[in-house]
């Protein structure tokens, strides 16, 4: 629910276009520190969800694509980072 909470907020200020008014929030650092804690959140159901799969087919499957979610969730928050902040800081000194 976390999440989803996060998303949400992010969603409505970009429709609304709020960030362009609040120039004192750093909008990148604020986009990965979304994405990490819903890498974390994500990462700690997948280890609940092996935790309690004992012949239980359903978390196997849920435990998998958790775990596979989150190696996944790992690499849009490195592109993410590669894109806004090293991006924008080799733009700075150009």
């Amino acid at each position: 629910m976390c999440d989803l909470v996060m998303i949400l907020f992010f969603y409505i200020m970009h429709i609304f276009r709020v960030y362009r008014k609040l120039t004192c929030v750093s909008w990148p650092l604020a986009e990965f520190l979304h994405y990490l804690i819903g890498t974390i959140l994500l990462l700690i159901g997948s280890i609940v969800a092996a935790a309690k799969s004992y012949n239980i087919t359903g978390l196997v499957a849920g435990a998998t694509f958790g775990f596979l979610a989150t190696i996944l969730c790992v690499i849009s928050m490195w592109s993410s980072y590669k894109v806004s902040c090293i991006t924008q800081s080799t733009n700075a000194s150009v």
